[in-house]
């Protein structure tokens, strides 16, 4: 069974702030962009983030073992069914359109790199939102000292829920780029003497993009 507080560096007892510290530590180092780090290694840490940052779903895992989130094939599965997606809007539209382009190259440029950079700029405000928060709390000073400090504790939501946004987008973003490998093994042929163009929705389980072929 995989420890997912050893994936995040941090030992059972840890605070939901200290989660929150040590997921930011290490998706910093794990991330496939610096040196050392790994998809591997930063899938593992945003699947402990997803379930340790989650009250009741910390609760089951401490409990049962059960992570409760999508495993690692999962990835596979969803690429899939965005592959599969555009290829039903292709084929349905193929009875009454003549292809002037791949559609693969079409897929890829029009609708994959805008979707995937859509949950970039999504992340980018995440981020931006967190720092605004946590700026704002720096000068909160409560009155009446001891008892819950309610206002605290309702920021923190806020981040913590902005923080499972971010590793949820950087699962989206997992599966859009295992698509754009799929279909670069694929070309379609085309006629390319016609001038018809062709307009189809790619619907997915993470966005929804128009893209035009």
């Amino acid at each position: 069974m995989t420890d997912l507080y050893a994936d995040l560096g941090i030992p059972r007892t840890a605070s939901p702030e200290d989660v929150k510290k040590a997921h930011r530590r290490k998706a910093k180092e794990t991330h496939p962009d610096k040196p050392g780090g790994s998809r591997e290694k930063f899938a593992k840490v945003q699947r402990a983030y997803l379930v340790l940052s989650d009250t009741a779903k910390r609760q089951k895992y401490d409990t049962t073992g059960d992570e409760e989130v999508s495993q690692p094939d999962n990835r596979e599965a969803q690429a899939r069914e965005i592959v599969a997606h555009m290829l039903q809007n292709a084929i349905q539209a193929s009875d009454q359109t003549v292809f002037r382009e791949d559609i693969f190259t079409g897929f890829r440029e029009r609708a994959m790199k805008p979707a995937i950079q859509k949950i970039r700029n999504d992340q980018a405000s995440y981020r931006r939102q967190i720092e605004r928060n946590e700026k704002f709390l720096a000068k909160v000073k409560r009155k009446k000292k001891g008892g819950i400090d309610l206002v605290k504790n309702l920021i923190d939501g806020m981040n913590a829920e902005l923080h499972r946004n971010i590793a949820r987008a950087d699962e989206a973003i997992s599966f859009h780029e295992r698509a754009l490998e799929i279909i670069a093994e694929y070309e379609f042929e085309f006629e390319k003497q016609q001038q018809v163009q062709f307009y189809a929705t790619a619907v997915n389980s993470q966005t929804g993009s128009w893209f035009k072929l």
